[in-house]
This record gives structure tokens, C-alpha cells and sequence, in this order.
């Protein structure tokens, strides 16, 4: 599911950088896995879930996780996206390579993980943090 440009995410920015050292390469195959902050995101049921920021071409390791891919809206808010989850992130790419151009397109800059090892839960957190944007 794609969100409209329009909705605001209640959440707070961490304000820790992710430092770039002179004599690293970026490469978006390779970038440092240290996350630039926290955003908080609340569902329809009025849950607060904590996720971490990261820049798109982030290359995180094999897990079970809840994402988000967002945008920064006025005042330093986040916007959702697309929000999603998988038994896997390392497999996340293939699932999603044909939505990645449309979400990039929409204005993602940032994909925000929250590990997550129950399925169930997984699925539960997803489908509440869509409803809450709807």
C-alpha cells in the first residue's frame, strides 16, 4: 500500500547523525549498518511502536522485521510510504523491487526497521500502522 504525500506520523526524531568519515566509501551496496536515530510511530490502536532510521541504501543483515518507508514532512515529522514486514529483510528487496521505483518516486529517503521475531505480531503491527493510515 502506497500512502498519499498527506499523512503525518506521530514520532520524534533522534537527532544523532550518521558521521561519514573522509576516507569512507559509500557504496550502495555497502553502508555502515549504525542507525541516525528512533522514530516513534503510532498505530490505529493507539500503540507506540519504536523503529530505527536508516538511509535507503542501507545494506541490513538477515532478520524478521516490520519497516517503514518514509519521507520528512514539515516540522521534522515523518510520512509514511509504504509500510510493510517480512519473515526476512534480507530477502526485502526482491519482495519489493518492483514497488522500490513508485516509493523512491513518492519521495522515500528513508527506511525505518523495527526487528520483530513473531509472526503473528509482525503481522498485527503492519496491519495497525496501516489503518492508522488510511
Amino acid at each position: 500500500m502506497i500512502f498519499p504525500g498527506t499523512w503525518s506520523a506521530l514520532n520524534q526524531f533522534d537527532n544523532r547523525k550518521n558521521p561519514v568519515r573522509e576516507n569512507q566509501a559509500i557504496s550502495i551496496q555497502k553502508r555502515e549498518r549504525t542507525p541516525w536515530g528512533t522514530a516513534l510511530w503510532m498505530g490505529r490502536s493507539r500503540r507506540v511502536y519504536s523503529y530505527d532510521i536508516y538511509p535507503l541504501d542501507v545494506e541490513l543483515g538477515a532478520g524478521p522485521v516490520n519497516y517503514i518507508y518514509a519521507k520528512r514532512g514539515a516540522g521534522a515529522r515523518w510520512i509514511p510510504i509504504y509500510i510493510g514486514q517480512t519473515g526476512n529483510i534480507a530477502d526485502q528487496p526482491a519482495e519489493i523491487a518492483r514497488q522500490l521505483e513508485c516509493i523512491i518516486r513518492q519521495g522515500a529517503t528513508n527506511i525505518h526497521v523495527h526487528n520483530n521475531f513473531i509472526d503473528r505480531a509482525r503481522i498485527l503491527e503492519e496491519a495497525d500502522l496501516r489503518r492508522a493510515f488510511e
